[in-house]
Formats: structure tokens, C-alpha cells, sequence
């Protein structure tokens, strides 16, 4: 086998095959530090995972209370609001502006 000067363990992972770069590590001491740390890393992550997921569900569920709430709020309110305008709703009569019988206003 020729050996190649190690450029580093990103280099010899993204240029090797999956055999080829099992051997490297036997042979080179700074790469195999750094795959067993992302080994590590890696068993970290799987271990977190079901977590972080969980978390995911929650923060999706509380934005999803939040939106129906709101929704139903504004409903509630466009409702009340509509009812309001349209019991004081006013003609110029009731507010004492002279008008014919049309309802508009009578200008002199």
C-alpha cells in the first residue's frame, strides 16, 4: 500500500472508503483520537435525541394552543364588535341634524 502524508481526519473521511479509512485509523494516532471522539459525539447525540424531539412536540403544541386561542378570541370579538356598531348606530335624525324623508340631511 502507498502510504500518503495524513492531512487530517476530515480529509481521509471525505477521500477514502469506508475500509480504507478503518485502516488509516489503525495506523494514525491523531486520527483515531479524533474518530473516537465523534464516536462519542455521536452516542451523545443518540442519547439526547428522544429529548429533543420531545421538546419539538411541546413548543409545536403550545404555538398550536396559541394560534386556536387567538383565533377564537379575535372570532369572539369581530362578533362583539359588530353587534356593537350595529345596536348605536346612528342615523342624522337621532342625532339631530335636520333631514327630509330620504334621511339625508336637509342643507338650507
Amino acid at each position: 500500500m502507498n502510504k500518503k502524508k495524513c492531512e487530517g481526519f476530515k480529509e481521509q473521511f471525505i477521500n477514502l472508503n469506508e475500509n480504507e479509512l478503518y485502516e488509516h485509523i489503525q495506523t494514525c494516532e491523531s486520527c483515531r483520537i479524533e474518530y473516537l471522539e465523534m464516536q462519542k459525539l455521536s452516542e451523545v447525540l443518540k442519547t439526547v435525541k428522544p429529548y429533543y424531539i420531545k421538546k419539538q412536540n411541546i413548543i409545536k403544541t403550545f404555538k398550536t394552543a396559541a394560534i386556536l386561542t387567538l383565533t377564537i378570541f379575535t372570532g369572539f370579538m369581530a362578533t362583539y364588535l359588530t353587534g356593537t356598531y350595529h345596536q348605536n348606530n346612528l342615523s342624522f335624525d337621532d342625532l339631530g341634524f335636520p333631514t327630509d324623508e330620504y334621511g339625508f340631511i336637509l342643507v338650507d
